[in-house]
């Protein structure tokens, strides 16, 4: 059983790192869309108000269109990258695939506990694991559309080996 066991561990790191790079990667994509989308909003209620217009064209009425079809094309190209790489699905799918990976973590620290108390027997350990396989690949089949970053695996890294986000503190299990 002691094969088993190292597997589920194994098991269990590899989702912890596929939940954090998604996760890390559904918050880098919604920085980029705020980022990309903002911008737009402000461009747009400069333009549709006459705001723009009032102000510029007290000074120069040339300036004003030239600004005014700045404000305009800027504003299409952004909506256009957004358009483009789709941030909204992409996050959506990033903490989908986070989540599933997640379960697997769940599940697997269940397992680990369940046959250290000595709930399960090594049969079930070895059954349970074989439906922790299979949700550990349907989580990584799923993450195949939504690629990650080397830095989001980097991110991933320090915050579990160097912050200790994936452990809880003592005074959290009231220990």
């Amino acid at each position: 059983m002691k094969a088993t066991i190292k597997e589920i561990k194994k098991s269990r790191v590899d989702a912890l790192y596929g939940k954090k790079k998604h996760f890390n990667a559904a918050d880098r994509k919604r920085r980029y869309r705020l980022w990309l989308n903002v911008p737009v909003i402000v461009f747009n209620v400069l333009l549709g108000g006459s705001l723009l217009f009032t102000l510029l064209e007290e000074a120069s009425p040339e300036n004003a269109k030239i600004i005014a079809a700045i404000c305009s094309f800027a504003a299409a190209v952004m909506v256009g990258i957004s358009t483009f790489f789709n941030f909204s699905k992409e996050i959506d799918g990033h903490r989908k695939v986070g989540n599933k990976y997640l379960k697997v973590v769940k599940k697997s620290n269940q397992l680990l506990a369940a046959y250290k108390d000595k709930i399960i027997t090594d049969q079930e350990l070895t059954s349970q694991y074989e439906k922790l396989l299979e949700l550990n690949l349907e989580a990584n089949t799923e993450s195949e559309s939504f690629p990650t970053s080397e830095s989001d695996y980097r991110k991933a890294q320090k915050g579990i080996k160097e912050d200790g986000e994936e452990e809880y503190l003592p005074k959290e299990l009231g220990e």
